[in-house]
């Protein structure tokens, strides 16, 4: 499983690719623990076009360090 907490600290920009095999560059604003009633943390991220997401590690097939 994708750690995604390795992104915490920095809040670099990143590529993720999904297992369905969308690909979303953009940075990332914060690494969430999970609530109550959620079963993983997750990892949002602000879109170059200004949409921001959330990614759970199960969705995520790999993440990196975006190029600048």
């Amino acid at each position: 499983m994708i750690n995604i907490w390795d992104y915490a600290k920095e809040l670099p920009k990143v590529v993720i690719e999904t297992l369905n095999g969308k690909i979303y560059k953009g940075e990332v604003i914060c690494v969430d623990d999970a609530d109550d009633g959620e079963d993983e943390d997750s990892i949002t991220i602000e879109l170059n076009n200004g949409q921001i997401i959330g990614v759970y590690p199960s969705e995520i097939k790999s993440i990196r360090k975006a190029d600048e």
